[in-house]
């Protein structure tokens, strides 16, 4: 569940019937993904924390009207010693 600490990645949003969240770094390797809203991303890949700077997140899905959706951006990982 969300805590809403920016400690994890969330997408939000309500009455979906699918959801779909991938995270790619810049190579292109799909970092994580998740087809559950309430499960977002940690910036954890393979067991390590994932190394500082941009990410793309893709997001796609379908609301309970059956508009479909999806999106691009970039999230940002800065660690604060």
């Amino acid at each position: 569940e969300n805590d809403y600490s920016n400690d994890v990645f969330h997408c939000f949003a309500e009455d979906l019937l699918d959801y779909r969240l991938e995270i790619y770094n810049r190579l292109g390797i799909r970092m994580f993904e998740s087809e559950d809203i309430n499960v977002g991303w940690d910036g954890y890949f393979d067991g390590e924390l994932a190394a500082e700077g941009v990410y793309v997140f893709r997001i796609s899905g379908t609301y309970n009207s059956g508009e479909k959706f999806s999106d691009t951006g970039s999230v940002m990982i800065i660690y604060n010693e």
